[in-house]
Order: C-alpha cells, then structure tokens, then sequence
C-alpha cells in the first residue's frame, strides 16, 4: 500500500479535500445568505462520505449517501452507547445489537459492490482499491487475490 502515500498521491488528496470544502463552504454561505438552518453534523458526514469515496474507492458515493451515512450514523451512535454501557454483549442478539448489525451488513454490501465494480474495470484509476486490486504477486508476477 505504500506507493498509495507516495507523496504525489498524498498532494493529490490534500487538493480533493481543500476542493470539496471550498465548495461545502460555497454551499453553507447561500444557507447563511438566506437564513436557513443547516444540520451541520449532517453535512459534516457527507463531507467526509465524499472524500472518502474518491481517494479510497474513485466514486462519487452521493447516489449511496443517504444509506451509507444512515448506517454510518448507526453504526457511530450504537458503538459509543456500547461504549458507556457494555452490557450485554454484543453477541447476545438485542435489538442494539441487530442495529448495529444491519447497518454494518448495509456498509458491507455497498463496499462489495464498489469492489465488485472495480474488479470489473480492471484499471488503475488513482484509487486505493485500483492499487490494491493490481497488486502483483512479485514472485510470480500474477494478480494477488484481494
């Protein structure tokens, strides 16, 4: 995973998130230019939803934000009640417990669809999942499995 944080690649990050908070901010400035109320923890998710779909994954998750950010802000909200009150268990199926595992089903499904995809284009695009899915076996020069 080393050549993904060649210091190239990490400029290029850094240039991703400065351009989409730019434009987060352009967005909360019409907001503030016509008093409207804004859920910043909301926009805050999907800032992040964003960023990490394009340097991690080459996407624009915004067609998936919605469920990607409600089973995040499920998974987030279920994980630190567990962490003040770590009772019962995890494993003991409550209905906290069946949250947390549905959302995390829910993150699990979209990341296999996003890899799924990838594999399918067989190409490097610039993301961390095109270079982990090119690795090459050094040994044996095939494809490692992924």
């Amino acid at each position: 995973m080393q050549p993904a944080f060649h210091r190239k690649r990490l400029a290029a990050f850094g240039t991703l998130m400065t351009d989409a908070t730019v434009s987060m901010l352009d967005q909360w400035k019409r907001f503030a230019e016509r008093d409207q109320p804004l859920d910043v923890a909301a926009e805050m998710l999907c800032q992040t939803l964003g960023i990490a779909g394009q340097a991690l994954f080459n996407i624009d998750p915004s067609g998936e934000s919605h469920t990607v950010g409600r089973a995040v802000a499920t998974v987030n909200k279920l994980l630190s009640e567990y962490l003040s009150t770590p009772f019962p268990p995890l494993s003991i199926p409550t209905p906290r417990s069946r949250r947390l595992q549905a959302a995390r089903r829910t993150l699990d499904q979209v990341v296999y669809d996003i890899i799924v995809q990838h594999r399918q284009q067989h190409a490097a695009t610039g993301d961390l999942l095109s270079m982990l899915l090119l690795t090459r076996d050094e040994a044996t020069g095939s494809l490692t499995p992924a």
